[in-house]
């Protein structure tokens, strides 16, 4: 097979075009997305997509040959996405075609122009010469291909040629790439290359030269989306009120200076802020007033069609609130003048809550890669920037009982490094765990719990010992321990649910875990399509494998048990049957199949000496409405919570509860949830990556500790 020729010359069309974005994620969760930056349009039947898997046969010589879709073309300014057939609904739905053999992080992928025997290299993620172990390091980030999306920078006008080094750089300068969270695709379909940096615009009276009096000019234009929006727009704002009407659209009001308004009955809020840190925006959508908040689908209603209009009249609801900056990571973020952040944004922290209302909000209105978006020229919240600290919940809520326990997730507590160890989950450097682990122990010292169920530890007999003596370090009048200290592994993912227990108030009597080996649960196991649940013998699972353990209340005849859980996520497929469109998302089948066998191992195993006196905790993964959820509670078990306006979780502007502290036959028992975590802005959590400014941590205060709230439970015995 021949060398390939060099790249054509910058004047031909297809040197423009080449790939915008790349995606490896969990699951099949695995794309390539292509951006035609030429002005002519690419009729793909004259390219291919050719590949190498893990260590090529031949180094520097392709070994698939992947053409494209018949009769394919890519139009100037367009993408072209190719998905894995079993990716997230939302990858399949913008898919131009499916690839089942997309990279898991080692495998090169060219675009190229010709035949297999004559062909020239347009553009790289990877290379075809030597297996790079886990993936190729990129922007120096150690293998950055796995388990990351990579977005291609505005800056970047044409392919790499097949020079995969020079566009993988060694650092965040040097690279042509910007390095995503893995299940991050706000970019996709949307890749935004020629969008410049506007001049910031305050509407005023007097018109600005050239435009005619009574107008105003509109310096950022939406001419990159196509829509031909006029620089000059009256000074008079257009209103925008929310939620639209059905069947309604903003395209009609782009461009335009507009006023945004809610409908009767609902009121402004703040739904999601994941992008404050990073772009200086964030959501703002029309709620119920009675609410103050959006919430799941699920957490109120069964999964059904209503889901559909559900998503449709949340897209009529929300538009992005942005800076009026193209600026990534900016040192001061300044939204209208509310200023956000720490050190570089005033002297004291200030955060933007979920929930937090708006009064007045004025500006520019156009489409960015977010959605549509409001270049803010006013914007006034309900509450002052500088007050929504006071607002926060300064402490744990109070539960009355005997015995105090609390389920929380601690987002991946790894006293491995990612940069020691490339499958570890957790902190990348020693400064992110003293961050994180500084933060976490100060939490659950506040929280003072007899007992906490903790989910996404590392999975070794390290990991939640660790913790325990950093938070007995904060509390000397408890004194610590994990109940798997002995346990090398329990189950075979990466990582663990355990218990942290008082031994000053606790007595463990013994403990035991569950997994597919477990006879008693053989017949659900047989009955799953991929034959797994929770896994065996070495053999991956899906849910983490559950930890039940019996404590007796010291100085008393009080025994109970608890069980904790961490049930499979919903951010990959487990496929044909155990994914639900309709609401309750990927693998509700695994969830439910899940609770079932905790149902059947509690009342069949001996372990369990008495069916009551059990409380099941943890991070179900499931909305209150959803069939694993349903399953607990109408098999005896119960919460004194409202679920109906509870949430410990905010994911894509709206918020329910993925976890719970279930109980079964006790005598009294009082539950509250600490909105710690789920309201606050990631820009506040212990991660250092995207540039972000290190000032911003505070490791005095618990808030943002982790990204779901922790759910506490008091036991009074008979």
């Amino acid at each position: 097979m021949p060398s390939p020729t060099p790249p054509p010359l910058p004047a031909q069309c297809d040197e423009n075009f080449f790939i915008s974005e790349y995606a490896e994620g969990s699951g099949y969760n695995k794309y390539l997305e292509l951006y035609n930056a030429g002005t002519c349009s690419i009729h793909l039947d004259d390219y291919a997509f050719a590949s190498t898997s893990d260590s090529p046969t031949i180094p520097g010589v392709y070994e698939f040959w992947n053409v494209f879709a018949l009769g394919a073309t890519l139009e100037p300014g367009g993408v072209y996405i190719i998905a894995h057939p079993s990716a997230d609904a939302t990858i399949v739905a913008k898919a131009d075609e499916t690839h089942k053999d997309l990279s898991n992080g080692n495998d090169g992928y060219c675009i190229v122009k010709g035949t297999e025997s004559d062909y020239t290299m347009i553009d790289c993620v990877g290379n075809w010469d030597a297996d790079p172990g886990a993936g190729w390091d990129v922007c120096g980030t150690s293998s950055a291909t796995k388990d990351h999306t990579l977005v291609r920078k505005s800056s970047v006008t044409v392919g790499n040629g097949g020079n995969w080094a020079s566009s993988a750089g060694t650092d965040t300068d040097n690279c042509e790439w910007e390095i995503l969270p893995k299940n991050d695709w706000t970019y996709l379909g949307l890749h935004n290359q020629f969008v410049p940096s506007p001049t910031p615009v305050v509407p005023s009276n007097t018109p600005v030269a050239p435009c005619a009096s009574g107008t105003v000019k509109n310096d950022w234009s939406d001419a990159v989306f196509g829509n031909g929006i006029s620089e000059c727009v009256s000074v008079t704002p257009t209103i925008v009120t929310l939620p639209l009407p059905a069947n309604a659209s903003f395209a009609s009001s782009f461009g335009q200076l507009v006023s945004v308004k809610p409908d009767e009955g609902f009121q402004l809020v703040v739904t999601d802020h994941y992008q404050l840190g990073r772009f200086a925006q964030f959501t703002v959508c029309a709620a119920l007033i009675a609410d103050g908040r959006r919430f799941q689908f699920t957490q109120r209603k069964a999964p059904g069609p209503d889901f559909i209009l559900h998503s449709a009249e949340k897209v009529r609801s929300c538009i992005v609130v942005d800076d009026n900056s193209n600026e990534q990571n900016p040192a001061v973020i300044d939204i209208a003048g509310n200023i956000f952040g720490g050190a570089k944004g005033g002297n004291t922290m200030k955060t933007l809550l979920i929930g937090t209302p708006i009064t007045n909000l004025t500006g520019f209105f156009q489409r960015n890669n977010f959605g549509s978006a409001v270049r803010a020229t006013n914007l006034v919240f309900a509450v002052a920037v500088s007050d929504l600290a006071v607002a926060r919940p300064t402490s744990p809520p109070s539960v009355k009982g005997d015995v105090i326990i609390v389920t929380t997730n601690v987002l991946n507590y790894f006293i491995t490094l990612t940069s020691e160890d490339k499958t570890a989950r957790g902190a990348d450097t020693p400064a992110e765990f003293t961050r994180q682990s500084t933060k976490i122990s100060l939490a659950l010292a506040k929280l003072n719990a007899d007992l906490f169920g903790v989910m996404e530890v590392e999975n070794t007999n390290t990991g939640a010992e660790d913790l325990a003596a950093k938070v007995n370090s904060l509390n000397p009048l408890r004194n610590y321990t994990a109940v798997g200290k002995d346990e090398p592994k329990i189950g075979t993912d990466a990582i663990r649910s355990d218990f942290i227990y008082d031994t000053n108030t606790l007595e463990l009597l013994e403990y035991k875990t569950l997994d597919d080996s477990n006879s008693l649960i053989s017949g659900l196991v047989s009955s799953q399509s991929d034959g797994v649940i929770f896994g065996k013998n070495g053999s991956a699972g899906k849910s983490r494998v559950p930890v039940a353990a019996t404590f007796k209340r010291k100085k008393s005849a009080d025994t109970f048990t608890a069980i904790v859980n961490h049930f499979k996520s919903k951010g990959s497929s487990c496929g044909s049957g155990d994914d639900d469109t309709q609401g309750a998302g990927p693998c509700n089948g695994k969830r439910l199949v899940t609770a079932k066998a905790l149902v059947l191992w509690i009342e069949s195993d001996a372990f369990f000496k008495s069916k009551n006196n059990v409380v099941i905790m943890g991070d179900l993964n499931s909305y209150a409405n959803e069939a694993p959820v349903l399953q607990l509670l109408s098999s005896g078990f119960s919460t004194p919570i409202d679920l109906n306006s509870a949430y410990s979780f905010q994911f894509d502007g709206e918020s329910g509860t993925l976890d719970y502290a279930l109980f079964k036959g006790l005598a009294v028992v009082d539950s509250a949830i600490w909105h710690v975590n789920a309201d606050e802005p990631n820009l506040l959590d212990y991660n250092l990556n995207f540039k972000k400014d290190a000032l911003l941590f505070d490791s005095t205060s618990p808030y943002r500790f982790s990204d779901h709230d922790p759910v506490l439970l008091g036991l009074t015995f008979a």
